[in-house]
C-alpha cells in the first residue's frame, strides 16, 4: 500500500507544517491522523486542517524524523519524494525544497554530534560573532562587516533563541495563514 505523501511548507524551530495534498478535504482522514498523533506524540501537539490538507506539529522535543517515522509507521504518510522529471516536479520540489531538505539534514547532523547543544541558528550566531570581534581585533573598524555580522547575530539571537526556554502551554497553535 502507498502512503500519502507529505511534504514540508514551513519549518522553524520547535513548529512544522505539513501538506498533505492527495487527503485534501478528506475529514475522515484527518480525524483519524488527529487522535493517532494526539495519542502517540509525546512532547509535541498537532493540529489538524482537512480544508487545507495540512497538519501543524508543534513542542519543545519537536523530532522531525521521530514524526515521519511514527507516521510512516502507523500508515498516516510518508514524507514525500520529489519526481525525477523537472517538468511534472511541483513547487515543494524544486531548488527552496532541496535547499531546506539540506538545512534540516545539517542542523540534525549538528544537533547529534553536539548532543543537542548546538543547532544551526546557534551555530550562525556563534560564528558570527566570532567573526565580529576577529573583524574588531583586526581594526577593522570602518568596514560594515562586524556591524553587520553583529546584526545578523542579533537576528538569529532574537528570533531562534531568545524564547527557547518557554513553556509549551505558551506556544499559540497555526493561525491556518496564507501558507495553509
Amino acid at each position: 500500500m502507498r502512503l500519502p505523501g507529505a511534504q514540508i511548507t514551513h519549518h522553524i524551530r520547535n513548529r512544522v507544517r505539513i501538506r498533505i495534498p492527495e487527503k485534501k478535504g478528506d475529514r475522515s482522514y484527518f480525524n483519524a491522523l488527529s487522535k493517532t498523533l494526539d495519542s502517540e506524540l509525546k512532547g509535541m501537539k498537532a493540529d489538524v486542517s482537512p480544508v487545507t490538507g495540512s497538519l501543524v506539529v508543534w513542542g519543545l522535543s519537536l523530532d522531525l524524523d521521530r514524526l515521519f517515522a511514527l507516521a510512516e509507521s502507523k500508515g498516516l504518510f510518508a514524507r514525500a519524494v520529489c519526481p525525477t522529471s523537472e517538468s511534472s516536479a511541483e513547487p515543494s520540489c524544486r531548488i527552496s525544497a532541496l535547499a531546506s531538505r539540506t538545512v534540516s539534514l545539517i542542523n540534525t547532523g549538528l544537533k547529534k554530534i553536539t548532543k543537542n547543544q548546538l543547532d544551526m541558528s546557534s551555530t550562525a550566531f556563534v560564528l558570527l560573532v566570532i567573526h565580529a570581534c576577529r573583524e574588531i581585533l583586526k581594526g577593522n573598524l570602518t568596514a560594515p562587516s562586524w556591524f553587520t555580522a553583529l546584526w545578523f547575530a542579533t537576528n538569529i539571537y532574537n528570533n531562534n533563541m531568545k524564547g527557547a526556554g518557554a513553556d509549551l502551554d505558551t506556544a499559540a497553535p497555526d493561525d491556518g495563514g496564507a501558507d495553509g
